[in-house]
């Protein structure tokens, strides 16, 4: 049986999923006709695609949020091979090598604790890189917001 990487699933304006292919399945569940938020939620008109990252079972996805129409969106998630790959998406935002090293870590998850410990830096220089990312990269204020409620 062919099994795609992409995982593909169409949901409700109010997050319930109509539609999932097998690798969706594989990666959240058979969520068919439930309500599920784990990708994204809510539901934008303004625009008609949204990206972000999440950390799913220990793994970086690239998900992209395509809204086919007022009442549906669909979700596609790509897994990140390697760190490679990140900070090959990361180049595009001129940082410097700490708030590189600071970016991937918030990009698979790591907490502030988990960050100091690992790049043995202070709380001081932590919240400076994390306000210049913040200030360059917009959307990692809100990977992190998340991480926080998880």
């Amino acid at each position: 049986m062919y099994q795609s990487s992409l995982a593909v699933c169409t949901r409700t304006k109010d997050n319930t999923v109509i539609f999932q292919n097998g690798a969706a399945e594989l990666l959240c569940g058979k969520k068919k006709d439930e309500i599920c938020s784990t990708c994204f939620s809510g539901h934008s008109s303004k625009k008609l695609f949204s990206k972000d990252f999440i950390t799913l079972h220990d793994t970086l996805y690239e998900g992209v949020h395509c809204y086919d129409s007022p009442k549906t969106h669909t979700v596609f998630l790509q897994k990140y091979h390697s760190f490679k790959a990140i900070r090959r998406y990361l180049s595009h935002f001129q940082l410097t090598s700490q708030e590189l090293k600071v970016a991937q870590c918030i990009l698979i998850g790591r907490s502030n604790q988990d960050i100091l410990n690992e790049l043995v830096i202070s709380k001081s220089t932590l919240k400076t890189h994390l306000n210049h990312l913040y200030s360059k990269i917009p959307f990692l204020k809100t990977k992190r917001k998340e991480c926080a409620r998880d």
